[in-house]
């Protein structure tokens, strides 16, 4: 009988997701058979029906199993990681962050501000916080170094969480001008890297920290814990509520038509157009049954995905498809998310990558012995060990009970250990400055020093050099032997990365399912959502010389300095929104135009037209399809 509510909620669950899939399949056939209009009441009313079912489903299974998926999401969050693997993504995303246009920034805060475009999350801030050149210019310095100092990781528990502010502000001047570029993902990663121990690995901090341990007879770097899981969880997550929005509003939106009508093609087109007519090296919209089948992969991939990364043994599908799914955007529609997919290496777990590199690298593990009553020794064994990424050394003090075995193993007296540091391999035996070079090919980060170390003058002055050290040093009894366990954060040290995590998710989660995506630093990801018509507007500027000659600046540096999407979608707002600032913002952007070019400040007049064309590439040489005149500028 204690069974009876479980057979129950199977029964209830399979019911559901067999009528989900007659469902999807019924109308996957009235769209294929009648093709009916992407409004038809028919269609999208069982589209939605479908979603619905969906929702059902899995409220179902929570109710049915909810202690089953209260265990899978606590074991979720309680998943420990290497430190290795937090260290690793924090140098690559200080790294992107780094990489991103700073003269752009600076060239957008010059604006005028009738070019200014409120958006969700942040437009009470335009009469609050200071845009222009210096402002922008001095915040953009500021970011460079602490971004450097996250990199580094020179004072980490500082660093991370001023780039973080800083880059609220510098990332979001961009947004407010036209077109909210979706590098939001950076902000959110720096913001829980800020409250995280993102700096105990592979950084100046872990230097530092390993000396400090070192002295107090600790050399066991930090191991793998929640303290490191827990803010990669989080991360993991806002790669999954980033997709969701997207794929539940194809759904709701348009359900199969979003698939099976030529939507996908459409919006290829618009991308292409945006590139000057730019087309990829395979024409996929030649094969409508390849574009059906990527916008059901888009759709798939991006629903599925914040619940796969859930379970360890079906993570991998969510990260083939992310990275399919970005190659794919990337090539036909030159939108390859750099921002989001380079920083897929958050879900590797490096410990263990590099630990199999380790041992493919060198088949035969390396025995170091060094003497544990030695200050120096202790502190070179405890920094080399959070530099390890290979983990093919084992550190053995000669005055413990495995180094007196190991020592007569290997042949040596405990005196000459003593007096020097060896490095044992096979048969091999080497100490003092060559047992350090020995050491070196094993330590990624010295590879680029480890030649240099064989050159004759260097070798020479590092053999005195080590002498004078080894011969002058002050040995002191620590108060006991390295300990076995690492000094690993206790539990509070989990509340601000919970704090923050949660936020972010919930914010962002927010935004996704009201699809609000113009906002910062909050956003819901392009959905790409509605049912792309076939023609588009843009602007067409026109001027008048002094001597009644006419031409088109139809390559201005506006556009050049610009990058494509956002001039694109300013010069849109410009003209369809809010329709009596129009003849405002395009005085603004004449504005813009003359200061790039001085030139232009001797025109006669200039019109503004509104440009329909056909973005069917084949169809490139009817536009303009429409050409109308919107503002004339008479000028002095």
């Amino acid at each position: 009988m204690g069974r009876q509510p479980d057979k129950d909620g199977r029964n209830i669950f399979w019911a559901a997701l067999l009528f989900f899939c007659a469902t999807l399949t019924g109308l996957s056939l009235y769209k294929f058979v009648f093709n009916p209009p992407a409004e038809d009441p028919a269609h999208l009313g069982g589209s939605r029906f479908l979603v619905a079912v969906f929702l059902s489903t899995l409220g179902f299974l929570f109710l049915a199993r909810f202690q089953q998926v209260v265990e899978i999401v606590r074991k979720y969050f309680a998943e420990a990681s290497h430190p290795m693997d937090l260290a690793i993504f924090r140098i690559a995303l200080f790294a992107a962050v780094l990489s991103f246009d700073a003269e752009k920034v600076i060239f957008y805060s010059g604006f005028p501000r009738e070019l200014l475009f409120p958006i969700f999350g942040s437009g009470w801030l335009i009469n609050l916080v200071p845009i222009n050149e210096a402002w922008a210019g001095t915040a953009v310095i500021l970011l460079k170094v602490f971004c450097w100092l996250g990199l580094l990781g020179i004072f980490t528990r500082f660093s991370a969480p001023a780039a973080a502010l800083l880059y609220v502000y510098v990332g979001g001047i961009p947004q407010f001008f036209g077109n909210v570029n979706h590098y939001h993902n950076l902000l959110w990663f720096m913001a829980v890297l800020a409250v995280s121990r993102c700096g105990d690995y592979l950084s100046v901090d872990a230097i530092r920290q390993a000396i400090r341990q070192a002295d107090a007879g600790d050399i066991v770097p930090p191991r793998a814990s929640r303290v490191y899981g827990l803010p990669l969880r989080f991360i993991w997550l806002l790669f999954g509520v980033a997709y969701f929005g997207p794929g539940f509003w194809k759904l709701w939106r348009n359900g199969t038509a979003w698939i099976f009508g030529d939507n996908l093609m459409f919006h290829m087109y618009c991308k292409w157009m945006d590139f000057e007519n730019w087309t990829p090296f395979f024409r996929i919209d030649h094969y409508p049954i390849l574009c059906r089948m990527g916008g059901a992969f888009a759709i798939f991939f991006e629903t599925s995905f914040i619940f796969l990364i859930f379970f360890a043994h079906l993570r991998w599908i969510a990260v083939a498809g992310g990275l399919t799914f970005h190659t794919l955007t990337g090539i036909f529609m030159r939108i390859p998310f750099e921002n989001l997919r380079n920083l897929y290496i958050v879900f590797v777990p490096w410990d263990r990558f590099l630990g199999w590199v380790g041992k493919k690298l060198f088949r035969q593990e390396m025995t170091l012995f060094y003497d544990g009553n030695c200050g120096i020794c202790r502190r070179t064994v405890a920094v080399t060990k959070r530099f390890d990424l290979l983990g093919r050394i084992h550190y053995v003090n000669a005055l413990s009970a495995e180094g007196a075995v190991g020592l007569s193993a290997a042949g040596i007296s405990q005196e000459a250990a003593l007096h020097d540091m060896h490095a044992v391999l096979g048969s091999k035996i080497t100490r003092g400055y060559d047992a350090y070079r020995t050491l070196s090919w094993r330590i990624p980060v010295l590879w680029p020093l480890s030649p240099l170390m064989y050159l004759g003058p260097v070798a020479v002055i590092g053999r005195r050099v080590y002498r004078k050290v080894a011969d002058s040093r002050t040995c002191r009894l620590p108060g006991s032997l390295p300990k076995p366990d690492a000094r690993i954060p206790a539990a509070p040290s989990l509340r601000p990365v919970m704090i923050v995590g949660g936020i972010l998710v919930a914010a962002n989660f927010y935004c996704g399912l009201l699809d609000i995506g113009a906002g910062w630093p909050f956003a819901g990801y392009p959905t790409f959502s509605n049912i792309h018509p076939p023609v588009v507007g843009t602007l067409e500027i026109e001027v008048t010389t002094r001597d009644g000659k006419t031409m088109s600046l139809s390559n201005s540096k506006l556009g050049e300095r610009c990058e494509s999407e956002r001039f694109t979608m300013l010069i849109s707002k410009v003209l369809y929104k809010d329709p009596s600032l129009r003849n405002q913002r395009l005085a603004a952007i004449w504005q813009v135009m003359t200061r790039l070019e001085p030139e232009l400040k001797s025109v006669k007049s200039v019109q503004f037209y509104d440009i329909q064309r056909t973005i069917i590439p084949e169809e490139k040489n009817r536009n303009p399809l429409r050409r109308t005149l919107i503002y004339q500028l008479q000028l002095k």
